[in-house]
């Protein structure tokens, strides 16, 4: 499978993804991932998302990094181990594992609530993921442990975060791929300011080697028509359970427009050199 493209989607380009095998696929797994788990999920429900999968930005965000591990790793003979780094308890890593079975997950988060989560699951599900309560700016894996490491909007949230780059390269093996995205505040300064988030792209192509043009394009965010941003809505049917957190994004909407119109996200990949 292709991987799918850097940078910020549109809404179309979303839309077209959605009418496709990879994310059927993925809805079919998280759906029953969650109908299994649904008890032991809930508390981080009532923190995140009930259905993470369906979030405006991960809908684009999980296809986008499963597509690149796959496309590196699909086929490949020796195991590969895999850090989700600021993991949350998702679908996700036991997703991965399913679909590429010379996958080993690791996961880990600065919140030890999420430690007994896991321990539940992993017991439930055929293949389990290791979790760590993790500072990402202090790791505890050795020197060159991981194939790959995946974040999913989380560096832009870490004080600091140019200690976390420095870790991420510590802990790639020579060769090794960081898939990442990163969430963008178009203007205004809530959370991260489009010229941070150039600075901290900037500061990761310093660490390691970008697959592509980022800090340019991501100075060219603002300019981009219809970048797909926290305000958009796609089609969707709400099931009784998605219903509450929707109806809190709807009211939060209503009354912080702004934010949401110019929230969005940038996806990228980069290489540590050999």
């Amino acid at each position: 499978m292709a991987r799918l493209p850097d940078g910020t989607p549109t809404p179309f380009e979303v839309d077209r993804l959605r009418q496709g095998e990879l994310f059927a696929d993925m809805e079919r797994f998280s759906r029953e991932f969650r109908a299994r788990n649904a008890d032991t999920l809930a508390p981080y429900d009532e923190a995140w998302d009930s259905d993470p999968l369906n979030a405006w930005s991960r809908q684009w965000e999980y296809p986008y990094v499963f597509a690149a591990l796959q496309a590196e790793f699909e086929g490949r003979e020796e195991p590969v181990t895999v850090l989700d780094a600021g993991s949350g308890v998702t679908f996700f890593p036991y997703y991965a594992m399913d679909r590429l079975p010379g996958l080993r997950m690791d996961a880990c988060d600065l919140d030890p609530a999420w430690g007994p989560l896991y321990a539940q699951i992993n017991a439930r599900e055929p293949r389990q993921v290791a979790f760590t309560t993790e500072d990402l700016r202090q790791l505890s894996a050795p020197d060159a442990h991981y194939d790959a490491l995946t974040c999913i909007s989380v560096l832009e949230h870490v004080p600091n975060p140019e200690k976390a780059a420095r870790e991420f390269r510590r802990v790639l093996k020579p060769g090794g791929v960081l898939v990442l995205t990163l969430d963008v505040k178009l203007r205004g300064d809530y959370e991260i300011p489009l010229p941070q988030a150039v600075e901290l792209m900037e500061t990761l192509a310093k660490e390691l080697e970008p697959q592509g043009p980022y800090v340019q394009a991501m100075r060219d965010l603002e300019r981009m028509r219809h970048p797909l941003t926290a305000g958009w809505r796609h089609a969707e049917k709400v099931t009784p359970k998605a219903a509450m957190p929707q109806l809190k994004l709807k009211v939060k909407r209503q009354f912080f427009p702004k934010l949401f119109e110019d929230l969005t996200f940038f996806c990228a990949t980069f290489r540590r050199k050999e």
